[in-house]
Parts: structure tokens; sequence; C-alpha cells
């Protein structure tokens, strides 16, 4: 297998998994290239190819055994395609309290989303990414929040996010917002759009600018995403591939979830405004990660 064709594929590898396999083949570490196999054919390896990339296509990630236990490069953010600092995380996996959910604690213990509403609490579905839990909102209220400032960054910054379309994709659904929910029109968010691709959106006062992707998301499908701000530009990775080109729906200002104030609130699954839950995520969530850089840059 030539250089090229694996720094081509397999899909959802972050930047530094692809380095360090580039790194690992160059130096003559490994030569027999890599095999994709399910986390239960991994586990029956007795032993296991020490010159052999595996890509699990269970957890989407490349992994080798160095003779006596696997190593995930890249490893440490948590997911497929995160690269490891983030400022905040969550994991739903860790620290979820409740089935349907009530609170989600972030990764460092600081940040708790909860619903004190037991009609509006995402399930808790096994089996959602892998052998690991997802949350699962139901597109009509379900959402997690939390009535702070969680992301104060204005300038550059970036987020990461893990989640599994439905086995319809319908949209507009927010992933992850930031909101004054003392007005109608204050709000950061990003989310999935009605035709199905990736959109983040700032509303400052009715000042919209809206940015969407360019791929259709599939169904019942597993992604993750980093939008990243350098402060001046958004760009938009999905499964590791740039989304090219970005499309510039309403013009306003580029901005970051900081600059949302007033009566704030940070929410998983919808976002909140003056008028109620709006925008209401159908899908499951698998992990939220913010940066306070360009994790490109």
């Amino acid at each position: 297998m030539a250089l090229r064709d694996i720094i081509a594929g397999p899909p959802n590898l972050h930047h530094k998994q692809i380095r360090d396999l580039a790194d690992a083949i160059e130096a003559g570490l490994l030569t027999a290239g890599v095999i994709q196999l399910t986390q239960a054919e991994i586990d029956a390896l007795s032993p296991p190819d020490e010159a052999v990339w595996y890509y699990n296509t269970d957890t989407h990630r490349m992994q080798y055994f160095d003779g006596t236990v696997w190593i995930v490069p890249g490893e440490g953010g948590g997911s497929v395609g995160i690269p490891p600092g983030a400022n905040v995380s969550w994991e739903s996996d860790t620290t979820v309290t409740g089935s349907p959910a009530s609170a989600w604690i972030s990764k460092d213990g600081t940040v708790t989303l909860a619903q004190g509403t037991s009609s509006q609490r995402p399930a808790v579905t096994a089996g959602a990414f892998g052998s690991t839990v997802g949350l699962t909102f139901d597109g009509v209220n379900d959402n997690m929040t939390v009535a702070t400032k969680v992301v104060t960054t204005t300038g550059a910054g970036s987020i990461g996010i893990v989640f599994k379309t439905p086995a319809t994709v319908i949209g507009p659904g927010v992933l992850v917002s930031q909101s004054d929910t003392a007005v109608a029109n204050d709000w950061f968010e990003i989310g999935i759009a009605a035709d199905g691709k990736l959109y983040v959106e700032s509303n400052a006062a009715g000042t919209k600018k809206t940015v969407k992707g360019s791929t259709v998301l599939l169904p019942s499908t597993v992604y993750d995403v980093q939008l990243m701000y350098d402060a001046t530009d958004y760009y938009m990775h999905l499964k590791g591939r740039e989304e090219n080109p970005l499309e510039i729906v309403n013009i306003g200002p580029f901005a970051w979830f900081g600059r949302v104030g007033g009566t704030t609130a940070f929410t998983a699954g919808a976002t909140i405004t003056s008028a109620g839950v709006q925008r209401p995520l159908a899908g499951v969530l698998g992990g939220i990660y913010f940066f306070d850089h360009d994790i490109t840059a």
C-alpha cells in the first residue's frame, strides 16, 4: 500500500493520526498496511500483528498493537478526529446521570448540563457509538442546558462534536448553542439544516451570519465535525475532511460563541430563547469539545 493511499483513507482520521501513521510507515516501523476490522474481530486476534495498522470500524479509529497494549495515535481528545487538550468537554459514556439523562457533567467536573423536566430529557441509548452509549434527542423538546456563559471566547476558537443522525435526517436541529434566553434573537449555534447539511449561525439582535457545509448527511450515520474560527473566518471539517466550499447564507459579521451576552444559556440539543426551546435536535450526541484557539493553527 502506497503512503499516499494510506493518507487518503480510511475515513475519520484526525490530522495528528494521519501524521503519526505516515511517520511510522516512513520510519519502517510498519510495513504490512491497514486492515479494517470490527471491535469483536480485533478482540479475537491472537496475537495481533505488530506490523499492521488496524482501522476499527466500530470506533472509527486507527490503532496498532505495540506488543503489550493497543495504541491509538492522537488519543486524548476522547473521540474520532478530535485532538486532545479541550478546555471543556462532555462525553456520553461518562458522567451522565439518570436514564433518560437528567445531568451531563463535563469531564473536568466544572460544568453540568441538566434537564429538570422529565419529558425533555434525552434517552440514554446503548450501542449508539459502537459499544458506547449516546444521548438521543427526540426532535421535539429534548435538551440539556446550563444557565451560564460556558464559552467566553470571542476571538479564535474551535468546537468538535461527535453525533449520529437518525433514520430520517431532519432539520433544523441544533447540536450545540449559546444564547440569551431573555430575548428572541441572540444566539450562536451549530446544527443540522433543513436540507441535511451542517450549518453555523450567529444571530446578533436580528443580524445573522449563517454558513452551511457542502455535505448532505446520511441517515443513521456517525459523524465527527470540527468547526474552527480563526477570528476572521470559519473552517469546517467533517469526518476529517474539509467542507469545501462553505456556503454563506446570511452575510452578517463573523463571530464566535462568546459574542452572546445577556441572560446566557449554554445548551446541547437545542437553542433556548425568550420563546422557549427552539430548533430541537433529532439525533444522538456522543461528545462536545471546546478549545479556546484554532486547533488547525
